[in-house]
C-alpha cells in the first residue's frame, strides 16, 4: 500500500513540474503589442498529446505493480493493481478483515491529489482504481480533485 502512495506522490510531483515548466511565462520572442482585440474562434484543445504524457507517467510510476489503461471515449485512466501484496490487502478490506482503513484512506487521498494536480492540464478526466479480483468493479473514482466514489464508504 505504501508503494502505491509513493508512486502516486511521485506522479503528482512530476505533473506539477510539467505544469510549472509549461506555464513559466518565459518566451524566446518579445511580447507583441496588440492595438485592438480581435475575436478569434476558440479551437478545441487537442488533448491527445497530454493524454499520452499522463498515460506514460502513470505507467512509469506504477511500473509492474499495475496495468494502466486509458479509454478515450470515457476520458478515464483505469489502474488495475497486479502486485500480489496489494491485491491481498484489498481483498482483506473488502471482506472486512483487519487491514487498516487508514492505509486505504491514504491511498484514496493520493488518487484525489493526483487528479487535482492534473486537472489544469486535463480537466474533467477520471482516474479509477479497479478491483483486481473483478475489474468490472471500481474501488476508487476521482476527478478534478474530488473523490467521486470510494467503495469503503458504501
Amino acid at each position: 500500500m505504501k508503494r502505491y502512495k509513493v508512486l502516486l506522490s511521485l506522479f503528482c510531483v512530476v505533473v506539477f513540474v510539467f505544469l510549472a515548466v509549461g506555464s513559466s511565462g518565459f518566451d524566446d520572442e518579445p511580447a507583441k503589442v496588440v492595438e485592438e482585440p480581435k475575436e478569434v474562434a476558440e479551437e478545441p484543445q487537442d488533448n491527445e498529446a497530454l493524454e499520452q504524457v499522463v498515460l506514460s507517467l502513470l505507467r512509469d510510476n506504477f511500473g509492474d505493480s499495475a496495468d494502466i489503461e486509458f479509454v478515450k471515449e470515457e476520458t478515464t485512466f483505469y489502474i488495475t493493481p497486479t502486485d500480489p501484496a496489494f491485491i491481498l490487502e484489498v481483498a482483506d478490506m473488502i471482506s472486512g478483515g483487519s487491514q487498516s482503513t487508514e492505509d486505504w484512506n491514504n491511498l484514496v487521498e493520493s488518487f484525489r491529489s493526483m487528479s487535482e494536480s492534473s486537472q489544469e492540464m486535463l480537466p474533467d478526466y477520471w482516474y479509477s482504481l479497479r478491483n483486481p479480483a473483478n475489474p468490472d468493479n471500481l474501488l476508487i473514482i476521482v476527478s478534478n480533485g474530488y473523490v467521486i466514489y470510494n467503495f469503503m464508504e458504501e
